[in-house]
């Protein structure tokens, strides 16, 4: 979405049924922004700035992760912390449910690089999987929960049992990094992203079913539509001064690009995709401290949200009623709504 800014006016609207005030800002060409909301739930507690947001999909548990190496659990109905730990300082950190939501995988810096698993209930420690030398950037479990997949700078895509922490299988995927990894609702497809290049793969044989380049730079976040049937990919390009991300839609059975949108090249870029269980809305940090929303048919920009700080991280609720958004220290449930 493009940002052209002119003369704001100040407006204040009521969330319904609730009194809360919402202080707005809104441009004749950009629509009502949200400044300073006093959202339904805060989640507060991190030091540092938290890079990573994951939900379980029975909507029970809220996990967060910071660039310092804490990783907090959370009650997603109240925002009380359940148990803290750490995994050693990551500026990238990946944390991930398994789908009963009764563990919690994530990358683990220590001497050696690791893959913990925490019990959800008690906060301990199932198990930790050595991954040697090879930092790990993307991680994610199977439909069944049974296996833990992870990408890293290794170029592989790994496959390990859950219960005794073995290696299952491994794939020989991209030429560079894989950097981002993402399984379709139904656990028939597995994404990979890499240095401009995106596969689609079989997780169940490791056989590649889709491959096509969409850039020269880290596709740094990709996610499938509910139906499977679309692919949102983000790149980031790692170079000081203003960027010129790119966000693109794919057909994963055909690999057409279905619609691309550029960066301004004023500090314009996307990160941490999601999609409404509708389908019918995509989501994306962009750089302008806000979330920005997205019509999957035509990839025109459809709302906006400003935060009070920098975008760090965000997840969909399961029900799809709500954004958490994190920015700085803090973890905020967005309502839908207020994207309309």
């Amino acid at each position: 979405m493009e940002s052209t800014f002119r003369t704001p006016y100040i407006l204040i609207f009521f969330v319904p049924c609730s009194g809360i005030p919402l202080v707005c800002q809104t441009t004749p060409l950009q629509g009502a922004q949200v400044l300073h909301p006093k959202l339904a739930s805060f989640f507060e507690g991190h030091q540092q700035n938290i890079r990573c947001i994951t939900q379980s999909r029975d909507g029970w548990w809220v996990a967060s992760a910071d660039e310092g190496g804490e990783i907090s659990l959370w009650e997603a109905d109240r925002g009380v912390r359940r148990w803290v730990t750490h995994y050693g300082s990551q500026p990238s950190p990946k944390i991930v449910f398994s789908p009963d939501g009764c563990y919690l995988a994530a990358f683990v810096k220590s001497e050696r690089n690791q893959i913990g698993l925490w019990d959800v209930f008690s906060g301990k420690k199932k198990l930790v999987i050595d991954y040697g030398d090879t930092s790990i950037l993307a991680l994610a479990f199977s439909a069944d929960g049974q296996q833990i997949l992870a990408g890293g700078n290794d170029r592989i895509i790994s496959f390990w049992d859950v219960k005794s922490g073995h290696l299952i299988k491994s794939v020989a995927a991209h030429d560079h990094a894989v950097f981002s990894l993402a399984l379709s609702e139904d656990g028939k497809q597995l994404a990979s992203g890499s240095l401009g290049e995106v596969k689609i793969w079989d997780p169940e044989t490791g056989r590649q079913i889709q491959n096509w380049k969409f850039t020269r730079w880290p596709l740094v976040s990709i996610a499938f539509s509910p139906d499977g049937h679309h692919l949102a990919v983000a790149d980031s390009v790692p170079k000081a001064g203003p960027w010129q991300g790119s966000l693109a839609l794919f057909c994963p059975k055909t690999g057409k690009v279905e619609w691309t949108l550029q960066g301004n090249g004023q500090g314009k870029s996307f990160a941490c995709l999601a999609f409404h269980r509708s389908g019918k809305c995509l989501f994306a940090i962009g750089s302008e401290l806000g979330v920005e929303e997205y019509d999957p048919t035509t990839g025109r920009g459809i709302g906006y949200f400003q935060t009070m700080g920098l975008p760090g991280a965000m997840a969909l609720s399961p029900d799809g009623k709500a954004l958490l958004v994190g920015f700085d220290q803090t973890i905020s449930t967005i309502p839908f709504g207020f994207f309309r």
